[in-house]
Parts: structure tokens; C-alpha cells; sequence
């Protein structure tokens, strides 16, 4: 029997139940939200030049991969990474959203090495 459940709704409960701060971040508001604000949501410093004033994550079509998206976001805001530095990986998902729209995959298990290798961002 496999220590780790399939990827399916189970993989949400497993975290829940396994990890304390997987339960504290599944449990953050935000994540019913589309549109983050980087001070008043994040905490996060914004640099006066290249002021990026939220983050916004509409245009990923996939909701698991929103989710995911939102919680890598959520990780890495608490190890004080930029706003501008979160804005770029936002877009890259996006891009890659959009992607894999593209070739009809709405699953998790329909993504593989040869995808990733035909994605040319």
C-alpha cells in the first residue's frame, strides 16, 4: 500500500490531516480570492520603481492548478520573495494554463515529460 494517496480529492484530506501548516494554508481566505493585494494581503515590501501592487490569478483556467498556483504563491510570500518575483511565476503558470487549454487536458494525470517538453515558454 502506497504511502501517498492518489492525486484526487483524498490529497487534499491527506494534508489536512498529516501537516499542521498544510491545514493552516488550506484554511487561508485568500484562496477564495482571485486578486491578491501584496501589502495589505501578502505583508510584502514593494520596491518604489517597480511597484507591483497585487497579483492576480483570473486568466489560470484549471482550478486545481489555481490552487496549487495560490499556495506555491502563499509558501513563498512568508520567505519574503518580491512581489515582482511572485508576479512572474503567476505568469508563467498562466502561460502554461493556457497551454494545456490548448490540448484539451483538464487532469492532473494527463500531464507528462513529453507536455512539458512541447511547452516552450
Amino acid at each position: 500500500m502506497s504511502v501517498l494517496p492518489d492525486w484526487n480529492s483524498e490529497s487534499e484530506q491527506w494534508l489536512i490531516d498529516q501537516n499542521v501548516e498544510a491545514k493552516k494554508l488550506l484554511g487561508n481566505p485568500l484562496l477564495q480570492q482571485d486578486i491578491w493585494r501584496t501589502i495589505e494581503d501578502l505583508h510584502l515590501e514593494v520596491n518604489q520603481h517597480a511597484r507591483v501592487l497585487s497579483l492576480n490569478f483570473r486568466r489560470i483556467k484549471q482550478e486545481w492548478l489555481k490552487l496549487l498556483t495560490k499556495l506555491y504563491v502563499l509558501i513563498r510570500s512568508k520567505q519574503n520573495y518580491s512581489a515582482s518575483y511572485l508576479r512572474k511565476e503567476i505568469e508563467g503558470v498562466t502561460y502554461f494554463s493556457q497551454f494545456i487549454s490548448t490540448k484539451f487536458i483538464f487532469e492532473v494525470n494527463q500531464i507528462d515529460a513529453k507536455l512539458f517538453d512541447e511547452f516552450e515558454y
